[in-house]
């Protein structure tokens, strides 16, 4: 299976979170988002190696993140067009992948 993750998010969980957001759950409203999946990948697989972007994709981080990953899972904002543009032109210039993976809610 994966073994490796990159995760990028600077947010905190919410209850508006709950809909859509497998992590989201009451015990961890408040804290970083970032922090609870990570937690949750090692429950799953103490051997995981995570690497965290607790500021989110920066427009500075982008080629260092893109070469840091082997496949996108992008969950970006609907909204964010110009980081997008941006992080999928370098993904493409890298010849990586990248997946859509909206959260549209459960």
């Amino acid at each position: 299976g994966i073994s490796r993750f990159v995760i990028a998010d600077f947010d905190t969980i919410e209850v508006g979170n709950f809909n859509r957001q497998a992590c989201a759950l009451i015990q961890h409203v408040g804290r970083r988002k970032d922090e609870v999946i990570s937690e949750r990948i090692k429950s799953i697989n103490p051997e995981a190696q995570i690497r965290l972007y607790p500021q989110g994709i920066q427009r500075n981080d982008i080629v260092e993140f893109v070469n840091s990953i082997d496949i996108y899972l992008d969950g970006l904002d609907f909204f964010v067009f110009d980081l997008r543009v941006e992080l999928f032109a370098e993904i493409r210039r890298q010849g990586k992948t990248a997946i859509t993976v909206a959260p549209l809610g459960m």
